[in-house]
């Protein structure tokens, strides 16, 4: 079988500017592809349902086959 598909490593964020972050994932938020719950003063953002993490497993199974 194919290798399964492999995502690249998250970005440090603490090298980030926040506004590198929060604007692209304000986008996907507003698009309803990622939810957010919050615990405490940390939050954990994750993809919305099944149907949307298909959709990136299929992209990144593109991106290993280019």
């Amino acid at each position: 079988p194919p290798p399964s598909p492999r995502a690249p490593p998250p970005s440090d964020p603490s090298q980030l500017p926040q506004s590198a972050v929060s604007h692209p994932l304000r986008i996907l938020m507003d698009s309803k592809l990622v939810k957010y719950r919050k615990e405490g003063n940390l939050t954990y953002y994750f993809l919305a349902d099944d149907h949307v993490e298909k959709i990136f497993l299929m992209g990144c199974e593109h991106i290993n086959e280019i």
